[in-house]
């Protein structure tokens, strides 16, 4: 096969959504990617392939997973994938060319409300840290103060010690 036709297999295959294998844009990893459920988002997989994908991924690897409990996790998430295809009349999204109705939509808004929460506690979690520096600091400044109150008293415990006759303000 000369490079032309070589040229044209590969066109052809990237248009039906298929590929030899060798460099197809499907087995890059999605950008920003730095941890597994990033894979599993970055490809919109459903709850069930994103189980079999973690569970393949941990397979061996796991202390709290053996291999046969991994091994079967993965079949029993494989058969309920089959049957959700089965009754979507064997298509998959890539084949039918259309995502799941409102899955992308809805995936997309809880990410965004997650954010607008890791925000939100980010924000709470700095002004507990500024309430907290100002409470040591008014503590500090009441400890000083109770400090000199006490100075004051010993003072004029001794005034009153040389003064017979002068009233104790605090009997």
């Amino acid at each position: 096969m000369n490079d032309q036709d070589q040229g044209q297999k590969q066109n052809v295959e990237q248009l039906n959504g298929w590929s030899d294998g060798s460099t197809a844009d499907y087995y890059q990893l999605p950008p920003g990617a730095t941890e597994l459920q990033h894979l599993i988002s970055g490809r919109d997989m459903n709850a069930q392939v994103g189980e079999i994908f973690r569970a393949a991924y941990r397979y061996g690897k796991a202390g709290h997973s053996s291999q046969l409990r991994d091994a079967k996790k993965m079949v029993f998430y494989a058969k309920a994938e089959v049957e959700r295809l089965e009754k979507l009349g064997g298509t998959s999204k890539a084949q039918a060319g259309e995502e799941e109705p409102g899955l992308s939509s809805r995936m997309v808004k809880m990410v965004e409300q997650a954010e607008l929460y890791r925000r939100e506690i980010f924000v709470l979690r700095d002004e507990i840290r500024l309430r907290r520096r100002d409470n040591e600091l008014q503590l500090a400044e009441l400890k000083a103060a109770l400090e000199e109150l006490n100075t004051l008293r010993a003072h004029t415990e001794r005034l009153i010690a040389v003064v017979p006759w002068a009233p104790k303000p605090w009997s």
